[in-house]
C-alpha cells in the first residue's frame, strides 16, 4: 500500500471489482470533498458535448457566451479553455499573491461569486471580472493551472444543455453507474455548481465515476456511457511541452512519478517500483 496513504481513505478497484476499502475517522457512507478533481465532470460533460457536435472546442468561447463578446475572450477558444492555456493574466498561481492581493483578477473572480470575503466597495460580478481580463502570451504556450477556466466551461456546458450541470451530469452519468447515495456539490452566490472544485460523494461512488473511464463501464450494463472515442481524447490530445512551463505544471511533472510508492512509467506500461509490472494503461 502506498506510504503517503497510510493514515487516509482508500478504495482499490481492480477490473470493476471492490477489492479494497479502508476508511479512517469515516464510514463507507460518509461524503468526500473531491476537491479539484471535481473539474473531470465539467471537463467531461464538454466533451461528450463535442462528440455528439454540439460544440466546436476549435471556436472562440463567446460564441457559446456572448457575454464575453468584444473582450480579450474573442481571441482565446474553448479547447485553449479546457486545456488551462488561455495565455491571460488572473491566473490562479502563476501570480503568487492571486489568492491574497484583492487587487488580482483571481482574487476580484473568487470575491464576485463568494468564495472569498467580500473587500469594501467590489461589486463586480464574474462577467465583469472576466471581460477585464488581459493577454500575456499566445495561447496553448503555457499550461496556467485556473480554476476560471473550469467556470466558464461550466457555464459553456449550461448554456448548450440549457440545464444545471448537476442535473446534465446526473443524467449523463451519475444515474447510469449504480451509485449507492445522492452526490452533492456546493453552489456559489449566484446559484451556480461550484464544480471547479466542491463536489462531495462516498468514496465507492466516486470510484464508480472513474469506472467509466476504463473499460469495466460495460459492467454498469448501461450501454457505453462514456464513448472510446472520448477516452482516446483525454489520453492523446495533449501538448506535454506546455506543462514544464508553469508553475503547477513544471513541480508536478517533476516529482509526479517519484513520490514513495508511486509507479513508474516503462514502455508504456505502469510498474511498481518492486519490479512487478501492470498491464498497459
Amino acid at each position: 500500500m502506498f506510504r503517503y496513504l497510510d493514515h487516509g481513505r482508500l478504495v482499490v478497484l481492480h477490473e470493476g471489482n471492490l477489492v479494497y476499502e479502508r476508511y479512517k475517522a469515516m464510514r463507507p457512507f460518509d461524503k468526500h470533498i473531491w476537491f479539484s478533481c471535481s473539474k473531470i465532470i465539467v471537463g467531461t460533460s464538454l466533451a461528450l458535448l463535442e462528440h455528439e457536435g454540439k460544440v466546436d472546442a476549435s471556436k472562440p468561447v463567446p460564441e457559446y457566451i456572448s457575454e464575453l463578446k468584444d473582450s480579450v475572450w474573442d481571441s482565446v477558444t474553448v479547447e485553449q479553455t479546457l486545456d488551462m492555456a488561455t495565455g491571460l493574466d488572473s491566473t490562479e498561481h502563476e501570480e503568487p499573491d492571486a489568492r491574497t492581493n484583492p487587487a488580482r483578477g483571481w482574487y476580484k473572480w473568487a470575491e464576485s461569486i463568494g468564495l472569498f470575503a467580500p473587500v469594501d466597495g467590489f461589486a463586480e460580478t464574474p462577467i465583469e471580472v472576466l471581460r477585464a481580463m488581459k493577454r500575456t502570451k499566445p495561447g496553448h504556450t503555457v499550461f496556467e493551472y485556473n480554476s476560471m477556466n473550469t467556470y466558464v466551461c461550466q457555464m459553456i456546458v449550461e448554456r448548450l444543455t440549457q440545464m444545471p450541470i448537476a442535473e446534465h451530469y446526473g443524467n449523463r452519468i451519475w444515474r447510469r453507474i449504480g451509485t449507492e447515495h445522492d452526490g452533492y456539490v456546493g453552489l456559489n452566490k449566484q446559484g451556480r455548481a461550484n464544480c471547479f472544485g466542491f463536489m462531495n460523494s462516498s468514496l465507492r461512488d466516486f470510484a464508480r465515476f472513474g469506472m467509466t473511464f476504463t473499460p469495466s463501464q460495460t459492467k454498469f450494463g448501461k450501454g457505453t456511457i462514456i464513448p472510446d472515442d472520448v477516452v482516446r481524447r483525454f489520453q492523446t490530445g495533449l501538448r506535454p511541452e506546455m506543462y514544464s512551463k508553469g508553475a503547477m505544471g513544471a513541480p508536478i511533472q517533476e516529482t509526479f512519478w517519484r513520490l514513495p510508492g508511486s509507479p513508474t512509467v516503462t514502455s508504456g506500461m505502469l510498474s511498481r517500483r518492486t519490479g512487478t509490472s501492470s498491464r498497459p494503461a
